[in-house]
């Protein structure tokens, strides 16, 4: 199965941020099949998605959709039509199960939930040769709206009207839609604004980069915290050893014991801090501390 995305050495780093949040990523998606992107907080995981959807480039590299490179496409089309992004603040309601949830929008509307069948669907994850459940804990709730009926009639609900709105492309289009509906009215109408007001979407954008930059500097800030601390009590140690007389060989075993160091790190630690005291280390010696199978 030909890819249908496909990322070529990308790089991203954000402003005034030291290194790169995602970097030398090449991979390729096929289409039909489902990805996890998995990792730990900040290692880059909504900026790759964010390069994905076409809401940020890369610094360096290029994302291809269908074998042309999104800095080529029309970024809101493409957005519109082929790839869609839920971000984690989606302000779900409580009280409501994930289906009526999905299925608010046309609850607004008075659509009863015979209507909705059509276009929703619910599935879960099964193990592909034996066909087992994989968990009844994760389900993934859909409406897909190219289901929707084409035509526009006079009946239709407020989730067709939108879904026609979101794909049109003409302005004909968009002002006959947005005149059957008040709320798709006041949305058609801010967009003009936004659109039309070359200032108030650099202010947008600038504002929204601003937020994934700040998120970016306080998740480097933190690290650089936790690494400045761990040292600190790593020297109060070193410190208090030489107190307590203990020697270079004993002080570095209990570094690799008690803060997990390599004997390699261990030896950098002492001879940093010894250093830093003016103290006359033997390099020699610590090789030879580091070295010897018991101390």
């Amino acid at each position: 199965m030909m890819p249908i995305l496909n990322l070529e050495n990308i790089s991203y780093r954000y402003k005034n941020a030291q290194g790169t949040a995602v970097s030398g990523i090449t991979y390729a998606f096929e289409e039909g099949k489902v990805y996890a992107i998995v990792g730990p907080s900040g290692s880059g995981k909504s900026t790759l998605l964010s390069l994905l959807a076409g809401l940020d480039s890369p610094t360096e590299g290029g994302v291809f959709f269908q074998g042309e490179s999104l800095a080529g496409l029309d970024l809101d089309r493409y957005r519109r039509e082929s790839v869609s992004m839920i971000f984690q603040a989606f302000h779900l309601f409580p009280l409501l199960t994930v289906m009526e949830n999905v299925c608010f929008p046309m609850e607004l509307r008075k659509v009863a939930p015979k209507d909705a069948k059509p276009y929703y669907s619910c599935f879960h994850i099964r193990e592909d040769t034996r066909g087992f459940l994989y968990t009844d804990k994760m389900e993934f709730h859909v409406i897909e709206l190219p289901k929707l009926p084409l035509e526009l009639k006079e009946d239709c609900t407020g989730l067709e009207l939108w879904a026609k709105f979101i794909n049109a492309e003409r302005k004909e289009e968009f002002d006959m839609i947005a005149g059957r509906d008040p709320y798709i009215d006041s949305a058609y109408q801010q967009l003009q604004v936004i659109s039309q007001d070359k200032q108030k979407r650099m202010e947008y954008e600038a504002r929204e980069k601003a937020v994934r930059d700040y998120n970016q500097g306080m998740y480097e800030a933190e690290e650089r915290g936790r690494k400045e601390g761990r040292k600190e009590v790593i020297q109060m140690f070193i410190e208090m050893g030489q107190e307590y007389g203990l020697d270079d060989a004993a002080i570095l075993k209990r570094l690799q014991e008690k803060a997990g160091l390599s004997p390699e790190e261990a030896a950098a630690y002492l001879e940093e801090y010894s250093s830093q005291h003016r103290l006359i280390l033997d390099p020699e010696k610590i090789y030879q501390c580091v070295n010897k199978e018991k101390f």
